[in-house]
């Protein structure tokens, strides 16, 4: 179960405690979850199966999960040639967990007396896919915006469940640092909670990870899933940590967007500082994030940057979008030499005293300072 669906089937179960615990409450908790892929989907509803049994030993519970019907047909259309996706949704189909004759409005009328129970928990999934729209307001609407309040604008509680799961240690600065990159990931990539889960889950799925730092260089070697160059390891600073990782993201996205690089003016500003850093001795083109070499040679590179600064090309930028940004970033961000130090500025000299005395005193030093540079002699 990856992150997302974790939280989700934690949101809803909280919620679901919370009706049924409610002392003078209705007992009846009806919830509508956003349209989620059908591997989501199952383990949402056998997180919330095994949640109804523990339930069922106390009262006697009525429970219905299903899948609306239009998400159904849109996962069966989809789901062609993709063996995982068809397990899923035989498995559900198998369960009885799909609205397959469309009846939302059956399900929203349902009561503790139609049912003859203590109490009643309705969950659908799919509220983008049903077909009566009207029918949803006696629900508890549940989507990414929900549970994006319910973390509270932190990644601090995900990465916490991340290093359990890897058996890591890791200190509130780490946990700090590494929330930052992800809010600001989030950030550039908004609303795509799932999506981020869906990023996270193959990386802890790889284990053998050691240490938080190395859960966050694996991250940054996959930014291609987010269209975003990777970040690689520099040597022994490694990969780039806190606000300098923050900042490395943010600039990775803005350079590979083209955004800077409309006018003939945000063009050349960039172009001579990479010139000038693919000039300088022993320079050698950055390298994807398995090691291997993408481009043949600093000419190569040079080439391929300029008909993405330049033209926008979209093979360019396929190119540059599999390679390390990290010694881009270093050119781009060389400060330029200045002018170099400015003349001391001169000093006008005051004269103290009345008018007339500083007017004289003024005259014989401007004489004094003439017949001194003119090199005359004054006997």
């Amino acid at each position: 179960m990856n992150l997302f669906i974790e939280t989700l089937a934690e949101y809803l179960t909280g919620e679901w405690d919370r009706t049924l615990n409610a002392p003078d409450g209705p007992k009846e908790a009806r919830f509508i979850v956003q349209s989620l892929d059908p591997v989501g989907t199952l383990a949402l509803f056998e997180a919330l199966e095994a949640h109804r049994r523990d339930w069922s030993g106390r009262i006697n519970l009525v429970c219905y999960f299903r899948v609306a019907k239009g998400l159904w047909d849109a996962w069966r259309t989809d789901a062609a040639g993709a063996p995982a996706l068809t397990g899923a949704i035989e498995a559900l189909e198998q369960h009885d967990w799909i609205d397959r004759e469309d009846r939302l409005t059956w399900y929203r009328g349902r009561t503790l007396q139609s049912e003859g129970a203590e109490g009643l928990v309705t969950v659908l999934v799919g509220f983008n896919h049903a077909t009566d729209q009207g029918g949803l307001a006696d629900f508890h609407r549940v989507d990414e915006h929900r549970l994006i309040s319910q973390l509270k604008g932190s990644f601090q509680p995900w990465l916490q469940r991340i290093a359990t799961r890897l058996g890591l240690s890791p200190s509130e600065t780490e946990l700090e640092r590494f929330d930052a990159v992800l809010r600001q990931l989030f950030a550039l990539r908004p609303l795509r909670l799932a999506k981020l889960a869906a990023f996270l889950q193959p990386l802890i799925d790889q284990g053998n990870c050691y240490s938080l730092a190395e859960f966050r260089e694996r991250c940054f070697k996959a930014l291609p899933f987010w269209d975003i160059p990777p970040l690689l390891a520099d040597g022994p600073t490694g990969v780039p940590n806190g606000s300098a990782a923050v900042k490395a993201l943010k600039e990775a996205d803005a350079f590979i967007s083209h955004a800077g690089y409309k006018t003939k003016a945000g063009q050349d500003k960039d172009w001579k500082k990479i010139e000038k850093a693919l000039s300088e001795p022993g320079f050698v083109p950055p390298v994807a994030a398995d090691g291997q070499a993408v481009f043949a040679d600093t000419n190569d590179y040079q080439g391929c940057l300029k008909s993405f600064i330049e033209a926008a090309d979209p093979v360019a930028r396929e190119r540059l979008l599999r390679v390390d940004f990290m010694p881009l970033q270093r050119a781009l961000n060389k400060p330029e030499p200045g002018p170099g130090p400015k003349p001391p500025r001169k000093s006008m000299p005051a004269f103290q005293g009345m008018s007339f005395e500083a007017l004289l005193q003024g005259i014989w030093d401007a004489l004094l300072h003439f017949d001194a540079e003119a090199g005359c002699d004054r006997n």
